[in-house]
C-alpha cells in the first residue's frame, strides 16, 4: 500500500501501560537501575583488581553487571521487561490446573464389551 505522507493508518497499541521512555526501551527508573547495577560492578571489580592485580577481570566483572542490568531491564513493544515476563509465567503456571487422564480407544472398548456379552450368551 502506497501512503501519501500523513495518510498512513493510525496504531493505537491495546493492553499497554502508558509509559515515559528515557532512551527507547528504558525508562528514567530503569536506567537509575542499570546506574547502580554499573556502580556495584565497579565496586566488585576495583576490589577483584586490587586483591589479584588483574585489570582485565576488574573490567570484565563491570561489563557483566552492566550487560546483564540492560539484558533484564529492557523492555519490549508490550511494555514487558525480562521481570515482568518471569512474573507473568509464574502466574500462569500457577492457574494452570493439571489433569491425571488415561488414554481410552473406544472402540476397541466396544469391541470387548460386544465380545463379553457373546460369551456370556455362548454360556447361558
Amino acid at each position: 500500500m502506497n501512503y501519501e505522507k500523513g495518510d498512513k493508518p493510525l496504531i493505537i497499541p491495546e493492553n499497554c501501560p502508558p509509559v515515559d521512555y528515557l532512551i527507547i526501551g528504558f525508562t528514567p527508573m530503569d536506567a537509575g537501575i542499570i546506574a547502580v547495577c554499573g556502580v556495584i560492578g565497579a565496586a566488585i571489580g576495583i576490589a577483584i583488581y586490587v586483591k589479584n592485580g588483574n585489570s582485565i577481570l576488574g573490567v570484565a566483572v563491570v561489563f557483566l553487571f552492566i550487560v546483564a542490568s540492560v539484558t533484564i531491564l529492557r523492555r519490549d513493544r508490550n511494555t514487558e521487561n525480562l521481570i515482568d515476563k518471569l512474573r507473568i509465567i509464574r502466574e500462569y503456571k500457577k492457574i494452570q490446573k493439571i489433569y491425571m487422564y488415561e488414554y481410552v480407544n473406544i472402540w476397541e472398548t466396544e469391541r470387548k464389551k460386544r465380545d463379553a456379552a457373546d460369551r456370556k450368551k455362548a454360556h447361558s
